[in-house]
């Protein structure tokens, strides 16, 4: 379990045992969606980042621009 997930694991125990964490739920919310950000980051790098781009390229030249 990585850092992330541990913390969301560790507030959700928490909240789930009666405890008002309204902040920490919030933290625990941004810390799944950074690592989630890092995590398509990363996969998107790794199976041909930039596709974008060279999609727009294609459009581009169908276009004749």
């Amino acid at each position: 379990m990585n850092g992330a997930s541990a913390y969301v694991h560790h507030v959700a125990t928490r909240v789930a045992s009666g405890e008002r964490l309204v902040t920490e739920v919030a933290m625990a919310k941004n810390t799944a969606v950074a690592a989630c950000d890092h995590v398509v980051d990363r996969a998107g790098r790794s199976h041909g980042g930039g596709t974008t781009e060279i999609m727009n390229e294609i459009i581009a030249k169908q276009l004749g621009v």
